[in-house]
């Protein structure tokens, strides 16, 4: 490639290279395979996928020199997520999908942001598990791409009782549950939640005595409706002695004295029957 200079200079040649790419297999675009009965739910939270998020470009200069694109906004930079990676399915949405993407360098200043996908897990992916390689996912990286970035990695699989390798546009790898609960630990500390796990253990401590309160509840709502009733008899029954006192006072009889031989008269026909 040739870089034309000023008049009269010598023009600056550079040479470039292109490489056939490196997968053999068909590849197959989430935007191209979505369309398909189902495929709206292959990709889940924590299922893994590649995801082509574009190159940093060098600019040529006509001294023969190359230099950063950082005039131009409109391509990839760096600090940014560049080249096609392994990635983790935060979120789906109609048009687009939320992930996070893992890279094979440890993050040095990654805090408690990111976690290591398990061997196991990546032993099913037929490329990033043949590297040997670890994988770490940066949660504080999360970017919403395009269906059109998105393809299946290679994968060990089976279909129909097939074993198979290659880009099974199902998605079948995923986070295991215990990788998927490190996601949300890190998702969190990503956003300043630091104390999510510790609130969340406090809260379910808390159900348990809340239950207790509940069955307390409910016996004070008995109690109150027991002494609803206790009062409206004993109201009845102070009626019912007022009611008697002026019977008794008008008949010339004292009520006490009548009440008391009633009783006794009550008790002595009781011992008499108990004696037959």
């Amino acid at each position: 490639m040739t870089c034309l200079g000023p008049q009269g200079a010598e023009p600056a040649r550079f040479q470039v290279y292109l490489y056939r790419i490196f997968s053999q297999t068909q590849e197959v675009y989430f935007k191209q395979s979505k369309q398909q009965p189902g495929a709206q739910r292959y990709l889940r939270k924590g299922t893994l996928v590649e995801v082509d998020y574009g190159h940093v470009p060098s600019l040529a200069t006509e001294q023969g020199t190359r230099r950063e694109v950082d005039g131009y906004n409109d391509t990839r930079q760096h600090g940014e997520m560049h080249k096609r990676r392994l990635a983790v399915v935060v979120n789906m949405t109609p048009n687009a999908v939320q992930v996070v993407p893992a890279t094979s360098v440890f993050p040095q200043n990654g805090g408690k942001t990111f976690f290591e996908i398990d061997p196991g897990t990546l032993a099913r992916l037929s490329f990033y598990g043949s590297s040997k390689k670890q994988s770490w996912v940066i949660c504080s990286m999360i970017e919403t791409v395009s269906f059109a970035r998105i393809l299946p990695p290679e994968s060990l699989y089976t279909e129909r009782g097939v074993k198979k390798s290659g880009r099974s546009v199902q998605y079948p790898v995923a986070l295991s549950s215990r990788e998927t609960k490190l996601l949300d630990d890190a998702l969190l500390h990503s956003v300043g939640v630091t104390d999510y796990a510790a609130t969340k253990a406090r809260v379910a401590n808390l159900y348990p005595q809340l239950r207790r309160v509940e069955a307390l509840e409910a016996q004070v709502v008995a109690l109150r409706l027991q002494t609803q009733v206790h009062t409206e008899l004993e109201e009845e029954f102070r009626v019912l002695r007022e009611v008697a006192e002026a019977l008794a006072n008008r008949a010339g009889l004292r009520l006490e004295q009548e009440i008391k031989e009633h009783m006794e008269i009550k008790e002595l026909l009781a011992a008499n029957h108990q004696a037959s």
